[in-house]
């Protein structure tokens, strides 16, 4: 069994177009991620980030589609690998505070966060902010691309992960796997501590984990993103 660790970095001038509301994302945010993920992951891995970004200090795979905003996660889904094999996507303000092996180990075919915003639809729909499969998942990214445009507008509401839902709407959900997976938005913004058992803070919106204080949550190593 191989392990890869995947992320998506998409720079700012191709997201000036796209009004999402969210912050921008920099290679300083990808090496945070990946300091994070060789801490509590002491086995070994790979890590590659997907991006239009030059010169990066890990190893990249360049974005082909250019593709607005969260839709450039639909490129990762190209890779696959023998049955086995594990990819575990997550977000750039994703927080690792605890060992994540048991999300690895754990039994499932594809596995994402159950969506904690509904966007006035139905919640517990597959949320990207982390997503793991095993073998090979690559009918989502054919048949994305197959038709972009009328993807992107069947799916305006709901984005990629409603998208994932209707391919794959009996996956895992991360929650479920594991304890310790935690909400920030619903569970942390105003507490200096964490559960014991607390592996993974997802954060969705803002802030992200580089715009709070340290003093508010020591909890989280704000150093990494320096």
């Amino acid at each position: 069994m191989t392990v890869t660790f995947i992320t998506v970095l998409k720079s700012k001038e191709h997201l000036d177009n796209f009004n999402s509301g969210y912050a921008i994302y920099l290679p300083e945010h990808v090496y945070a991620l990946q300091k994070q993920i060789e801490k509590f992951y002491p086995r070994p891995h790979k890590f590659i980030c997907f991006t239009d970004f030059e010169n990066m200090k890990c190893e990249t795979i360049k974005l082909k589609h250019n593709l607005p905003g969260w839709w450039s996660k639909m490129e990762m889904y190209q890779l696959k690998g023998n049955p086995d094999d594990v990819f575990f996507y997550m977000d750039l303000d994703t927080v690792l505070v605890g060992d994540i092996t048991p999300y690895i180990d754990a039994p499932y075919d594809i596995a994402a966060l159950g969506e904690v915003q509904a966007t006035g639809l139905v919640a517990g729909r597959f949320g990207s902010g982390i997503v793991a499969w095993r073998g090979d998942k690559s009918n989502l990214y054919t048949k994305f691309i197959e038709n972009i445009p009328g993807n992107m507008e069947k799916y305006f509401v709901g984005g990629d992960q409603h998208f994932c839902h209707d391919m794959h709407p009996n996956f895992s959900k991360i929650q479920d796997m594991a304890p310790g997976c935690i909400n920030y938005k619903h569970n942390l913004p105003t507490s200096k501590v964490i559960p014991d058992d607390a592996k993974i803070i997802y954060f969705h919106g803002l802030p992200k984990p580089w715009q709070v204080k340290q003093e508010d949550h020591p909890w989280l190593d704000l150093n990494l993103y320096k």
